[in-house]
């Protein structure tokens, strides 16, 4: 009995250790084609998750926040400077020195009036209408003495200024100019060597000077006022010499252009009310485009190169992305995003090319100019 109780005891614990060794196979053991088959399945899930990956667009967006530089000043437009926009601090002090003809042969008629008469009335228009900022000298000779033999050393040294740089008011020189009468003698090379002294006494190197000249005759006590305005030139900075020639031909018309030849051709011949008008008003746009014109073509020209500067600058910049992007452009990504950069470059150059544009308008604007103060001085 106890034989057969041990032997029932030894098959249980048989029949337990076999079923452990069961559920610990199993829940452990796979078997090698199984191990295989996972294997296999893990490489396939990686390929796909490859495929799906990051396309070249969205490459080519994030190597664009990585490179991408800051294009602000390269769709800035400069501005084109405009005539006269500008501070009067900044505009150039202009000094006019007139000289008028008051010697005898201004009593000579046009049509219905003396030239006397019709000048006076012109020249004071003239003086109206100049800017309050302009200085103003005015000479005046031949109003002196007579134009006979006798009063002739008098009247030639007779010149006489009625208006200095400095005075507020043209009130009292108009009614000075009322008072004129044509009397003596021509002192044309006197009366420039005094505008002359005058500028070199009073104007600042930086001003700008005009001498202007009203006459109907040449020159009559002994000099050569062709050769003093030769030296006007060579001895004062920025100034020029406007030469109106009233009623004249020949050698007295010669000799006034021959003056004026050392000033951009700056002869305006006068035979009429009309003429006279025409000549002050050139005159007038002269002086209106030097007070300005100067810090104009130097502001404008400060844009065309700065615009220009700024193009070429960006142009760069754009390439230079453009290198680094596809430096760092994976293999597969590489055509296509060449294109890309190819396209948003040209889009992009397309766009900062206006302040190229602008630049040259400026330039254009600027050479407009120059050639609207040729045509003033009716050179």
């Amino acid at each position: 009995m106890k034989k057969i109780l041990w032997v029932f005891t030894v098959l249980v614990l048989i029949s337990s250790c076999s079923t452990d060794f069961q559920k610990d196979t199993n829940t452990d053991i796979v078997p090698q084609t199984q191990v295989e088959r996972v294997e296999i399945v893990q490489d396939n899930e990686w390929e796909e998750t490859e495929e799906v990956g990051k396309s070249c667009s969205e490459e080519y967006e994030d190597l664009v926040l990585k490179y991408g530089q800051n294009y602000e000043q390269c769709y800035f437009q400069k501005p084109v400077a405009k005539d006269c926009d500008m501070a009067d601090s900044e505009k150039p002090w202009i000094n006019v020195v007139v000289i008028f003809d008051a010697s005898g042969s201004m009593w000579n008629t046009i049509g219905w009036e003396t030239m006397m008469d019709l000048a006076k009335e012109k020249v004071q228009d003239y003086i109206r209408d100049l800017d309050s900022d302009v200085q103003l000298s005015f000479l005046v000779y031949g109003h002196k003495w007579s134009g006979t033999e006798a009063g002739k050393a008098e009247s030639c040294k007779g010149i006489e200024e009625i208006h200095s740089f400095g005075d507020t008011s043209t009130t009292q020189l108009l009614v000075k100019i009322n008072q004129l009468t044509a009397n003596g003698w021509t002192p044309i090379t006197d009366s420039l060597i005094k505008a002359k002294e005058i500028i070199k006494k009073h104007a600042l190197e930086t001003d700008k000077n005009i001498i202007l000249l009203i006459s109907d005759g040449k020159e009559t006590c002994g000099s050569d006022p062709v050769e003093e305005a030769l030296n006007i030139s060579k001895d004062l900075k920025n100034t020029y010499i406007d030469v109106i020639g009233f009623n004249v031909t020949g050698d007295t018309q010669k000799q006034l252009i021959d003056i004026a030849k050392n000033w951009w051709w700056s002869y305006l011949d006068v035979k009429s009310r009309a003429d006279f008008e025409n000549a002050f008003n050139k005159t007038k746009n002269f002086l209106d485009s030097m007070s300005c014109g100067a810090n104009i073509a130097a502001t404008e020209l400060g844009y065309v190169m700065d615009g220009l500067n700024i193009y070429y600058a960006c142009y760069s910049q754009a390439r230079e992305e453009q290198t680094y992007i596809m430096v760092d452009a994976t293999e597969k990504c590489k055509d296509e995003i060449q294109t890309m950069t190819e396209i948003d470059f040209e889009k992009r150059v397309s766009t900062f090319q206006n302040i190229k544009d602008d630049s040259m308008k400026i330039l254009r604007n600027f050479d407009e100019q120059m050639q609207n103060i040729i045509d003033n001085m009716d050179r």
